[in-house]
């Protein structure tokens, strides 16, 4: 035996940090074409949204736009954050659908043997990406409606409002909360299909409660679209499904937590 053969250290596969791992994520979201686009349909969808709904209103709220509050004519026109978000929702669950599809997880997960860790870094990258165009959509959203009164020669909602600005960044919320749904499903189903329906019904099951009446009063507020509407501040203090903001934070992040940790378990348990 040489004695090269003797002192050649063994090669050794050094995993990915978290750090490392975030920015592979990071770039696999920017070299998706697919992706890229839908970033900017977010915003557009957000502006036509807002338009629309902001001109309508006369016709679905049965009241003239110079008769209502700016306050929800904003809430209206924020409609438009909705369409962007139910937009980015259906990026995120490309994201981890698209793996699946392509047998590229078995790649990732070789890279990333932390499974953990690449569904940690996945989920800050899915969550910041969607939260920050969130924003821009909003606001957008926001600007629209706020040009049609100006054009009318109504008053307008300052941003500078704290109540306007809190229901601009609290609706952004909307998209990372089931961008991250739509990922964690995606993993269960190991599907993009799979990770918007498991999202989508997220999105209705309020709908589906508030049939049950009274009976779903105590529900309803731990649930994820009327939680998002209390840190927003657009349900009425008056409201049966109006708690503390702070409560309904910790609310989201639970869910969240949850719908991971579901994700988490299989994908520790699969192959792939």
């Amino acid at each position: 035996m040489s004695t090269a053969s003797v002192n050649s250290p063994r090669t050794k596969h050094k995993p990915s940090g978290l750090f490392t791992t975030v920015g592979s994520e990071w770039t696999k979201i920017w070299s998706l074409g697919t992706s890229r686009i839908l970033l900017l349909v977010a915003v557009g969808l957000a502006a036509l949204a807002a338009a629309l709904f902001v001109l309508t209103s006369a016709v679905t709220t049965g009241t003239d736009i110079a008769k209502r509050d700016v306050f929800d004519v904003v809430s209206t026109s924020l409609l438009g954050s909705d369409a962007a978000a139910l937009t980015l929702m259906v990026m995120a669950a490309m994201t981890i659908g698209s793996e699946y599809s392509t047998g590229m997880i078995r790649v990732t997960l070789t890279a990333s043997p932390k499974r953990s860790q690449f569904l940690a870094a996945k989920a800050i990258v899915i969550a910041v990406v969607t939260y920050v165009v969130g924003v821009v959509a909003a606001f957008v959203a926001y600007g629209v409606g706020q040009l049609i009164l100006l054009a009318q020669g109504l008053d307008i909602a300052s941003v500078a409002d704290p109540r306007i600005l809190r229901l601009i960044l609290g609706s952004a919320i909307m998209a990372p909360l089931y961008g991250l749904i739509a990922v964690a499903f995606g993993i269960v189903f190991r599907s993009t299909a799979g990770g918007i329906l498991a999202a989508l019904v997220a999105l209705v099951i309020p709908s589906i409660v508030g049939w049950v009446g009274e009976a779903g009063n105590s529900i309803m507020p731990y649930l994820p679209g009327e939680a998002l509407h209390n840190v927003a501040g657009l349900t009425a203090a008056t409201s049966p499904y109006a708690i503390n903001p702070g409560v309904s934070a910790i609310v989201l992040v639970a869910w969240v937590l949850v719908v991971l940790g579901i994700g988490q378990s299989l994908l520790a348990k699969r192959d792939a």
